[in-house]
């Protein structure tokens, strides 16, 4: 009985430790992610401008 006792405390063990890994790999991809994804669609609205502009010209040479 104190065996499975034991097993079932290190089998907790274990899913916590991997879960806080995952956790720690997690959060950082998807925070690096959201910063990269707002980073682009400034940069996108910043030269939407001259896009257009440039589209106008070659549109009408």
């Amino acid at each position: 009985m104190a065996d499975s006792k034991s097993a079932g405390n290190r089998l907790h063990l274990h899913f916590r430790r991997y879960l806080l890994t995952g956790l720690l790999t997690v959060v950082p991809l998807w925070i690096t992610f959201v910063v990269f994804r707002f980073v682009l669609e400034q940069l996108s609205q910043l030269g939407l401008p001259s896009v257009r502009a440039l589209a106008r010209g070659v549109e009408t040479t």
